[in-house]
């Protein structure tokens, strides 16, 4: 019965040291993809800061779907098939309406679409 607990109890000891292992591992592994992440965003997509900040205006359509079975008779039949290419494509011509309505006020501006 001795014996039995003294393996039981250095399994338990084995499996504990493993489990510790696996997340200092993991909190390291973690600790090296936020480092890269950090190096990353500053250089990929975004503008070099030169200035103070800036104030941007975001649209973000709470129901992109609705809009398009709104404006399109086809597109509800769509939206059952394809939704991210009916919500892209909202996207789209919101972005373009918008820049020819900022251009007939003579406003010179950039209108982004981005993926998060």
């Amino acid at each position: 019965m001795t014996t039995m607990i003294v393996i039981l109890a250095a399994l338990a000891a084995l499996l504990s040291g493993w489990a510790f292992f696996n997340v200092y591992r993991s909190r390291q592994w973690i600790e090296e993809i936020q480092h890269e992440l950090a190096q990353l965003a500053p250089t990929e997509g975004m503008p070099a800061e030169t200035g103070p900040p800036t104030l941007e205006c975001v649209i973000r359509l709470r129901d992109p779907l609705e809009v398009a079975e709104k404006e399109s008779k086809l597109a509800w039949t769509v939206t059952g098939i394809a939704p991210n290419l009916v919500t892209r494509e909202v996207y789209r011509q919101v972005r373009e309406e918008s820049l020819v309505m900022l251009a007939r006020r003579e406003i010179d501006a950039d209108v982004l679409v981005r993926v998060r």
